[in-house]
């Protein structure tokens, strides 16, 4: 019993050195991880879909339409106020017309008056017929990017990341070779490769351009194609030979 007790009490004392041993090498790496400065781990970016894109892009456009409504209600509110203060003095001055000395030169300035506030009738029926303006839309955008620029911020994105996916979709579908997208305010120059339902592949100078909305132009003819804001003009070039020999009266022209 003795030597079995003493066999325990050995095995113990190793067991405790050991456990000696662990608590100091974790004491160690803990103050290791202590001094080692953290670095801070980057939010993982969420994957977007084409539906969120679409609905950031939808959100912003509406928050534009909405602004740029209220900037037009403002300035209309703006226009009634200050013509109702101009008839208001007319109506002072018509009250405190003269009876005899200076009543000419008053009624004088009474007219230039009132021919001031038929102006500003005629421009408020004007500013009211033609509506919500791209001048107020562009107002409004000023104001989104100041109080919500992540909205403006998202919408950029969107718009990058459905460009993206349809330059991709259009390389798959039509041409491996295509590397720009059309984009509004330029002007693309060369011969179409192919157009259809699904677009025009033209080949410029810069590359293969795909025309998502241009279809059915004849192929192997040269255009330019010029995007403004709101239309593309499409002008076929048209080579014209004139026959020698002929009168000049035969020559085609357009």
């Amino acid at each position: 019993e003795k030597l079995v007790n003493e066999q325990l009490i050995k095995n113990l004392d190793q067991e405790i050195v050991f456990n000696y041993e662990t608590l100091a090498r974790l004491e160690i790496e803990r103050k290791e991880a202590k001094a080692k400065p953290i670095e801070p781990q980057q939010p993982k970016v969420k994957q977007g879909t084409t539906t969120d894109a679409r609905n950031a892009i939808a959100s912003y456009r509406t928050a534009i339409e909405e602004t740029a409504h209220k900037v037009f209600k403002e300035l209309q509110d703006k226009q009634i106020n200050d013509a109702k203060a101009w008839l208001a003095k007319i109506d002072e001055m018509r009250a405190n017309t003269p009876m005899f000395f200076g009543k000419k030169d008053h009624l004088a300035k009474i007219e230039q008056e009132v021919a001031q506030y038929e102006k500003m009738r005629s421009n408020f029926a004007k500013f009211k017929e033609l509506g919500v303006t791209d001048e107020h839309r562009a107002t409004a955008i000023a104001i989104i990017e100041r109080n919500k620029p992540n909205m403006a911020l998202n919408a950029r994105n969107a718009e990058k990341y459905l460009q993206e996916r349809q330059l991709e979709q259009a390389k798959e579908q039509l041409n491996p070779n295509i590397s720009i997208l059309a984009k509004t305010n330029n002007s693309y120059y060369g011969k179409v490769l192919q157009s259809g339902t699904q677009g025009t592949v033209q080949s410029t100078k810069d590359g293969l351009v795909y025309h998502p909305q241009i279809k059915d132009l004849k192929t192997g003819k040269e255009y330019t194609l010029t995007y403004t804001e709101n239309q593309v003009k499409i002008l076929e070039n048209i080579e014209i030979n004139r026959k020698t020999g002929k009168s000049q009266d035969n020559e085609i022209k357009r």
